[in-house]
C-alpha cells in the first residue's frame, strides 16, 4: 500500500518516507524546542487561571470539557501557527467543531474502498450530514492553507512549529518541504494536537475528579515536591516535572492506558525477506500490520481483570511488573508521534499548575463514561 499524496508523518507506511519526514521536522518538535514555548503556554494558562477563578469565586457550574478544548485549541494557535485563535476569551472555536466532523468522516470513509473515490463521493453525497463533514474538512484544509501562505510569503524571526515546517532540511540531503507537503503536515498538526491533548486532559480530570482521594494526593505530592509559585509565576516549569512526580505521572499512564484518545491503526509494513512469526502466525514480508492501542492497553493477560478500572498503583507497587512497553498512546519506537513533547508539555503543566489551585467537584457521582462497541 502506498501513503497518499496527503499523507501526513502520522501515517506514512513507507519506512524511507517517514524516517525522510521525521528527520525533516525533528529539530521543531524537540523538547529543547518545546521548552522554549513556554512563556507562550503560560499566556494561555494565566487566561485559563483566570477563568477558573472566576468560576471558583462565583460558585458558577461550567463545562471543563469545553474550557479546556478551548486552552488547548489556544495554544496550538500560538505555537504551530503564531495565530491567535481566541476561543477561551470568545468561548467558542467553529474549528473546534470542524475537527470533530473531520474525524468523523475519517472514520466513515476508513472504513470504505478506494479512498480517493470515497473523498469525492463525500462531497457529492445526497446525505446533507455527510456534505456537511466534507465541508468542515474543507474549512479546516483551508485554515492551513492560508496560514501556511501567509507563513511562506512574510517572513518572520519569530519561530513557531509552521515555521519549522518552511525551514525543514533533511540533514543527510538537504531535501526540504515544498507546500503541499507542508500543508499536509500543518493540517496534522491542527487535527491531532488539539483532539489529542483536550481529550486526555479531559479524561485525566474527569478520572481524579471521581476519585478525590487520588486528586489529594495529586496535589500534595505537587505541593511537597514543586517549589511554590512565586508572584509573577504562572505555573510551574516543564523541565524535570516527569521525573519528580512519580504519583502524578502514575495517573497520566494509567489514564493513557485506559483511554487512550488516539486509537487510529497506525500501519506498518514487514520488511524482513522472511517475513515475521507474529504470534500463532507466519506473516510474509511486505504485509501491512498494524495493532490496536486501545486492545493492548486492555489485554487482562497483561493488565489484570481490573484492566477496565482507573489504577494508578499499578505502575508504582514495587512487586509489580515493569508494563511500560505495554503502553503505547504515542506509538512506539522510531514510528513514536513526533508531538509527545508538546503533548506531554501541555498535560504536566496544566494538571500540576490546577491541581494546585483548585479543587474540582463533579455535578454528579452518578454520571460515567459510555463504553462503546466497534
Amino acid at each position: 500500500m502506498a501513503p497518499s499524496s496527503e499523507s501526513d508523518l502520522t501515517i506514512y507506511i513507507s519506512g524511507m518516507i517517514h524516517s525522510l519526514r521525521r528527520r525533516q521536522l525533528a529539530h521543531g518538535f524537540s523538547q529543547a524546542s518545546v521548552e522554549n514555548f513556554e512563556p507562550l503556554i503560560n499566556v494561555h494558562i494565566k487566561i485559563l487561571l483566570s477563568k477558573l477563578k472566576k468560576f471558583a469565586k462565583t460558585g458558577e457550574v461550567f463545562d471543563l470539557k469545553s474550557t479546556i478544548s478551548y486552552f488547548v485549541f489556544d495554544i496550538l494557535g500560538e505555537v504551530a501557527f503564531s495565530r491567535p485563535f481566541n476561543a477561551q476569551a470568545r468561548g467558542e472555536a467553529d474549528e473546534i467543531h470542524a475537527i470533530n466532523d473531520h474525524l468523523l468522516l475519517s472514520c466513515v470513509i476508513g472504513e470504505l474502498p478506494f479512498q480517493t473515490l470515497s473523498k469525492f463521493l463525500a462531497r457529492w453525497s445526497p446525505a446533507p450530514w455527510m456534505r456537511k463533514l466534507g465541508q468542515s474538512r474543507n474549512n479546516l484544509k483551508a485554515t492551513c492553507s492560508e496560514c501556511v501562505s501567509n507563513k511562506i510569503s512574510n517572513a518572520s524571526d519569530r519561530r513557531d512549529l509552521l515555521q519549522s515546517l518552511v525551514t525543514a532540511k533533511d540533514v543527510e540531503t538537504g531535501t526540504s518541504l515544498n507546500e503541499q507537503e507542508i500543508n499536509s503536515e500543518a493540517f496534522a498538526m491542527l487535527v491531532a494536537g488539539s483532539h489529542s491533548t483536550s481529550g486526555t486532559l479531559t479524561l485525566l480530570f474527569w478520572h481524579l475528579i471521581h476519585n478525590p482521594e487520588m486528586y489529594a494526593t495529586v496535589a500534595t505530592e505537587v505541593a511537597s515536591t514543586l517549589q511554590p509559585l512565586q508572584d509573577g509565576d504562572i505555573s510551574y516549569p516543564i523541565k524535570g516535572l516527569e521525573a519528580s512526580l512519580p504519583y502524578t505521572m502514575a495517573c497520566v499512564r494509567e489514564n493513557f492506558r485506559l483511554n487512550p484518545v488516539f486509537t487510529m491503526p497506525l500501519w506498518r509494513c514487514v520488511g524482513s525477506p522472511g517475513g515475521a512469526k507474529i504470534g500463532e502466525f507466519d506473516v510474509p514480508c511486505g504485509t501491512n500490520v498494524c495493532i490496536s492501542n486501545y486492545v493492548l492497553h486492555h489485554n487482562p493477560e497483561i493488565w489484570g481483570e481490573d484492566h477496565a478500572v482507573f489504577q494508578p498503583d499499578r505502575w508504582l507497587g514495587k512487586d509489580e511488573p515493569d508494563r511500560s512497553r505495554f503502553l503505547i498512546p504515542f506509538s512506539i519506537g522510531h514510528r513514536m508521534c513526533i508531538g509527545r513533547n508538546l503533548a506531554m508539555t501541555n498535560i504536566l503543566k496544566t494538571i500540576t499548575t490546577l491541581t494546585s489551585q483548585f479543587d474540582f467537584h463533579p455535578i454528579s457521582q452518578d454520571d460515567h463514561v459510555r463504553d462503546w462497541t466497534t
